[in-house]
């Protein structure tokens, strides 16, 4: 019978992990023994033990190479194991990558080709006896006879031997045949004409002979490029072709590497990485993922650019090679972190296999118990069905236990509530697991991407239905996207504008090129982002930001590209477009907004013309006033709403007429013809250099369609970009700016516009390709509108018409009534509003309205962070990074009033404190100041709101002394706008340092103020003390219960009769041991009813901590047993042959000693030293008086450890903290005279306050909802 096994899948519990065979899978090189010694392999194929065995081949290994093994470095060794020989398999035996031909391969086909056909000159049937040579110098490869033939062209064409290898084969071969054929005379039994067919073992022996007397290179030495190391440079030969590229490492320099191996591990590892990868495509390599940074990170990145990196490239490396070696760095550092890499594309599982094995069980269970519970209830209301009498036989035989202390279910109704009462245990398992995975899925995906638990939020919200969209098929969205940009599209020439603009530009000056620097390169990968996405090539900008040795070689190689003297490889002009829809019309290929994700290398490129084009653009001041996208210094958005929102409040103040017309274009990004973005950039001067390799990409740029409706991915084959410009890097808006700079000098040229001042008229706005236009008359606005259509016919782009609408004022009121001369656009009404950079405006800015619109989504962006499972740091960042910033892209354009800004923020205070993250007495202050000093970091809106209007003021009268148009919007803004800029009066040069402030105001306060006093105490360390709080990873109703305890606010009976002056509160005195008041500070380490049962449990936690940490470091318990300290149960004593500990173990002494049971003894006995460990939990104003009190307590059972075991030093080591987290200043100093690591009270900060907030809440039991009560007070 066949037997088949079950794959089981067992993934982790919520609050659990499993953990599998660490090492599985590593390889034969990863056994290990006991000692950590590795174990002996089998030989590698091909190996001189068992090549020496065929005495019948020609070329045996040793024959191949008879050179001195001692003089070949270990590396060589590990290159030869990494060295591809045999192409990688899948599980099914079928190769995986093509072979790699390393260079002894090559060195035995030519030369046993030179051999076969007598140097060339007798070339019948080689093929057949190269393949036969072949075969019987690598049996183990499994290679065709036209393969080898066709290697030995390659070797030929693509020079992976050099001419002087070759050249030095063929003597060796000549020798040898010299020798043959003088041989053969001589003894006369061989004609002139010998048959080769066959070659002797005599044969092998006399070149093996002669190649002892003349070896060649060995593998490191016989590279093309000799390998010099200085002072200055250090360059590493290389061979590197289509095919394969065999990298080499010089011995003879001396470099300083860590003496543990790490490195010469590391470079094994890239020779094999790069041996693998280079001369793939890039897009179909596994994918690197994103790392988590920490010191180990970093650690191996210093280690890269400083011993590793300098080794594989040269001053004469090209794009690809560096490309390559960048993925592979980052591969090998990400394997070395412990990161799974995939070599195929990752496959979502079914829906039906996203559950965990733990939540399918208890579903499974509960739907069990409830069927059950309902054919229980049926038969107890007399339903005797046949079937059903069976079913209940088999509950009762079931469900007979209740519990191991209960009698057995006898009655039917016994048997029922067992049931229900199981049944509710395992509904409530199960939504408590649940809970805790979603708060590890949450803060998982929150630290991993931001962007994408952003999005997940939004599409929670807005999706009511999980049912799939209808979205266009591959062919559609291909045939409509096609249609746009695979048309090659001319602009006109001939229009007068071109000449125009092109005898304006005469003055400007002619760009120079300048050669791209290291330190441009280092500056523009600072700025772009770590971890955004990654093109076709997988590879992020972290690994080009952080490989600081190959800045130098980067900035060469692109020099050498913009100048032409080297070309771009393919891949890097490939783009992905993730399709994103516009609308709820998602059948429409037309309502996507496409987004182009472009290989990093490309962007850094590209970033770096933009840096020099707007060096360029700038010093000639080339782009107009008028047009805010992409302008250096300049405020964007903001700056033309104030603009806009001055001009007409101007009119509708002064019963001015004024014509208003808003200009979208159609897919503009997509639209502008080739011919266009070149002439444009050779009209303003732009490099001849940098233009003709732009010309070149262009004709190269292609990209695929990615479209995802949550079930499946539409992905198209690749679109060449004949028409239109690529949006996905930094130099296609600045770009794009260019191609509608001319527009603004034939608006200008007319002398139309609104009269803003007696010198300065305004007619239009430009951000990007959103254009607004102002005139004072109709007659005006058409001839202006007129302008803008010519211009845009002549480069190719139309108006969307449906977003293009015309106002018209008339003595500052609206006139809708006129019919529009230019009848393709809608006229505005009086209640029609248009919106106009992200803002809806009509007759002048909706401030009332807007301000309403903002305050929902703010809210509603709030509600939703609150309802996630974050823990309180990402929490506040979050709140910090996606609600708020809603609120500050209006400060300084929208008026907001003060009162405004203090409902904003105590609302915000009331949501927090529903959600119960924040006591509702709590400090305000503590809310927004930093983590570090005490405080929970969220923005203060009332600063930011002031911050934002004080720059935008500074930003415009700085502007005002250079700018016309500034000044007069200076000198019109009576009050238009929040900024208020023509009363200058009011300016304040004071700077406030608001951090100050706060914690001046949150000090002064007679109750909340008192930890504050204390965490200011000479002998407390400030930062330890709020390293809890820094670190934010408690749930954020345990961090805000922790801080009311903090502030004195829980409602004890002493706060209730002399804070909240409770009338029916007249004895303070504790419900526990009715002696002393009941304060805060009285529940959480000075009741002696708790000393021996919740006090004792704090105690043990944090000494439970300290004795693992310093068992598992004396190696006292094995590695294995390591478990959370919470879990940890301390054994009374552990012994070594180097330590002895005890735990809670008396001492016995001599005389009679009171205190002789500390809580840890450590004995070290190799140098006679013991170490009196003491821990203490208490209150924060009896921190000193502890730590005197615990070394009194213990100086005479030093005195007498000392006489009676004989020791050189007896140490007294209090390790006390606060029962709110408080770090005294000596804790450090104990740890460190302990040998443990200098973070460690950060788990016994944690460990202390996580148990204060227990007893407070047990101890409150009966008043349960005393933070309910107050909460839902304060709420209503």
């Amino acid at each position: 019978m066949e037997l088949r096994n079950r794959s089981i899948r067992k993934g982790p519990l919520p609050e659990g992990e499993r953990r599998g065979t660490p090492g599985a899978g590593a390889g034969r090189f990863s056994m290990r023994t006991t000692g950590g010694e590795g174990l002996p392999g089998r030989p590698s194929a091909g190996s001189p033990e068992q090549c020496e065995s065929s005495a019948s081949s020609v070329l045996t290994s040793s024959d191949e190479y008879k050179c001195d093994s001692r003089a070949v470095s270990p590396a060589s060794d590990v290159s030869r194991a990494a060295r591809a020989t045999q192409p990688v398999t899948t599980k099914a035996g079928k190769p995986r990558v093509r072979m790699k031909w390393d260079e002894e391969i090559n060195t035995f086909i030519m030369r046993t080709y030179f051999y076969i056909t007598k140097l060339e000159t007798d070339r019948t049937m080689y093929v057949k006896k190269l393949f036969d040579q072949f075969k019987l110098k690598y049996p183990h490869l499994n290679i065709t006879s036209q393969r080898i033939a066709d290697q030995r062209r390659v070797i030929i064409r693509n020079k992976l031997l050099s001419d002087e290898q070759i050249k030095s084969i063929k003597q060796q071969v000549a020798i040898i045949i010299e020798n043959e054929e003088a041989g053969n005379n001589i003894s006369g039994s061989h004609s002139d004409t010998r048959d080769t067919d066959h070659l002797t073992a005599g044969n092998s022996n006399h070149i093996f002979n002669l190649r002892q007397t003349s070896p060649p290179p060995s593998l490191f030495e016989t590279q093309s490029t000799t390998l010099t190391f200085n002072s200055a440079t250090q360059t590493v030969a290389r061979s590197c072709t289509a095919q394969t590229s065999i990298f080499s490492v010089s011995h003879s320099a001396e470099i300083n590497l860590p003496d543990d191996g790490t490195v010469q591990k590391l470079t094994d590892e890239l020779q094999t990485n790069l041996a693998l990868y280079t001369g793939t495509d890039p897009s179909i390599r596994p994918k690197v993922p994103r790392l988590k940074e920490n010191k180990r990170l970093y650690s191996l990145l210093n280690i890269f650019n400083s011993h590793i990196l300098p080794k594989f490239y040269s001053i004469d490396s090209e794009l690809l090679h560096i490309h390559t070696l960048i993925y592979c760095s980052a591969l090998v550092i990400s394997k070395r972190l412990g990161y799974k890499i995939s070599n195929s594309p990752l496959k979502k599982r079914n829906s039906f296999n996203n559950k965990p094995a733990w939540q399918i069980r208890l579903e499974i269970d509960i739907s069990i118990l409830r069927a059950d519970v309902a054919r229980l209830t049926q038969f107890i209301n007399n339903n005797r069905h046949p079937r059903l009498v069976k079913k209940i036989d088999l509950i009762f035989d079931k469900y007979k236990v209740h519990s191991t202390h209960d009698k057995n279910n006898i009655r039917q109704n016994e048997f029922l509530d067992t049931l229900k009462q199981k049944l509710a245990l395992k509904t409530q398992r199960l939504a408590r697991y649940k809970k805790s995975l979603q708060r590890k899925e949450d803060n998982r995906l929150f630290q991993t991407n931001e962007k994408v638990f952003y999005r997940s939020l939004k599409h929670n919200a807005s999706n009511v239905s999980n049912e799939p969209k209808e979205v266009p098929t591959e062919e559609e969205l291909k045939n409509y996207w096609t249609d746009i940009w695979k048309k090659n599209k001319e602009h006109n020439e001939q229009a007068s504008w071109v000449k125009e603009e092109k005898n304006k530009a005469e003055t400007i000056e002619s760009m120079k090129f300048t050669e791209v620097t290291k330190l441009e390169v280092e500056h523009i990968t600072k700025r772009m982002k770590n971890w955004k996405a990654a093109g076709n090539d997988n590879i992020h900008n972290f690994w080009y930001k952080k490989f600081s040795a190959l800045h130098d070689i980067l900035a060469k190689i692109i020099t050498d590209i913009l100048k032409g003297a080297s070309e771009i490889p393919s891949f890097v002009t490939v783009g992905i477009t993730y399709m994103i829809p516009k609308s709820d019309n998602t059948a429409d290929p037309s309502q996507y907004r496409p987004i182009t994700c472009l290989p990093t290398i490309y962007k850094l490129i590209t970033s770096c013309i933009t840096l020099k084009i707007n060096t360029h653009l700038t010093h000639n001041k080339v782009l107009a006033e008028e047009q805010k996208g992409c302008r250096q210094n300049h405020r964007g958005c903001k700056e033309q709403l104030i603009i806009d929102s001055t001009v007409i409040k101007h009119a509708t103040t002064h019963n001015r007429n004024l014509s208003l017309t808003y200009i979208d274009y159609k897919k503009a990004f997509d639209s502008v013809p080739h011919s266009w973005l070149i002439r444009v950039l050779q009209i303003y001067k732009i490099n001849p250099d940098i233009i003709s390799y732009l010309k070149g990409v262009m004709s190269k740029w292609k990209t695929k369609l990615h479209l995802n409706d949550g079930t499946k991915t539409i992905v198209t084959e690749d679109i060449p970009i004949a028409n239109g410009i690529f949006q996905g890097d930094s130099l296609s808006p600045l770009w794009f700016c260019l191609t509608l700079n001319p527009l603004s000098s034939l608006l200008n040229k007319n002398n139309h516009g609104y009269k803003l001042t007696k010198d300065t008229y305004v007619n239009h706005l430009m951000y990007m390709d959103d254009i607004k236009l102002f005139a004072k008359s109709e007659k005006e606005m058409n001839t202006l509108i007129k302008i803008t259509a010519e211009y845009s016919k002549d480069i190719n782009m139309t108006f969307g018409l449906d977003k293009c609408k015309t106002l018209k004022l008339h003595k500052g009121r609206v006139d809708s009534n006129t019919e529009s001369q230019y009848d393709m656009f809608t006229l505005m009404d009086e209640n029609d509003t248009y919106k106009y950079l992200g803002l809806r405006e009509g007759r002048c800015m909706q401030h009332t309205a807007i301000k309403k619109d903002l305050s929902n989504e703010y809210f509603r962006r709030l509600n939703l962070i609150c309802k996630k499972q974050l823990n309180s740091r990402n929490l506040f960042k979050a709140i910090n990074t996606f609600a708020i910033p809603i609120l500050t892209y209006s400060f300084g354009v929208i008026k907001w009033s003060s009162t405004d800004i203090r409902n904003l923020e105590i609302k915000t205070r009331t949501t927090m404190t529903k959600h119960k993250y924040l006591h509702p007495k709590s400090a305000i202050e503590r809310l927004t100041i930093k983590r570090a000093i005490g405080g929970r970091s969220l923005i203060d809106l009332k600063r930011l709101w002031e911050g934002q209007i004080k720059n935008l003021q500074s930003f415009y009268y700085e502007k005002s002394a250079n700018s016309p148009l500034h000044k007069a919007v200076i000198e019109s803004d009576i009050n238009y706008t929040p900024l208020n800029l023509s009363n200058q009066d009011k300016r304040s040069t004071t700077v406030i340092d608001h951090e100050k402030e706060k914690l001046s105001k949150w000090r002064s306060k007679e109750l909340h103020g008192r930890h504050a006093h204390d965490l200011e105490q000479p002998h407390v360390d400030l930062l330890a003390s709020n390293k809890w709080l820094k670190l934010g990873s408690l749930f954020p109703e345990t961090e805000g219960f922790l801080i009311a305890i903090q502030d004195q606010l829980i409602n004890t009976r002493n706060y209730k009769k002399y804070i909240l002056k409770d009338p029916n509160m007249q004895n303070d005195s504790c419900r526990k041991c009715h002696r002393l008041p009941e304060t805060i500070q009285h529940i959480t380490s000075a009741c002696p009813s708790l000393a021996q049962t919740d006090y004792t449990h704090r105690h043990n936690q944090v000494a439970n901590y300290v004795h693992q940490k310093l068992a598992n470091k004396y190696n006292l318990i094995p590695n294995q047993l390591l478990l959370p300290y919470y879990q940890y149960t301390p054994k009374p004593v552990l012994e070594s042959d180097s330590h002895r500990m005890y735990f809670d173990r008396a001492i016995l002494t001599d005389k009679t000693i009171h205190y002789n049971r500390p809580d840890i003894t450590l004995i070290d006995k190799l140098n006679k030293i013991v170490y009196l460990i003491d821990i203490a939990i208490p209150n924060t104003h009896n921190l000193q008086k502890t730590i005197t009190e615990k070394i009194l307590k213990y100086t005479e059972l030093k005195e007498e450890v000392t006489r009676i075991w004989k020791m050189n030093k007896v140490y007294i080591v209090p390790l006390v903290l606060s029962s709110t987290g408080v770090i005294p200043k000596c804790l450090p100093h104990s740890l460190k005279l302990l040998d443990l690591p200098e973070n460690s009270y950060i788990t016994m900060q944690k460990a202390a306050i996580l148990n204060t907030c227990r007893i407070v809440r047990k101890f409150l039991q009966e008043d349960i909802s005393n933070f309910d009560s107050q909460r839902d007070a304060h709420l209503a």
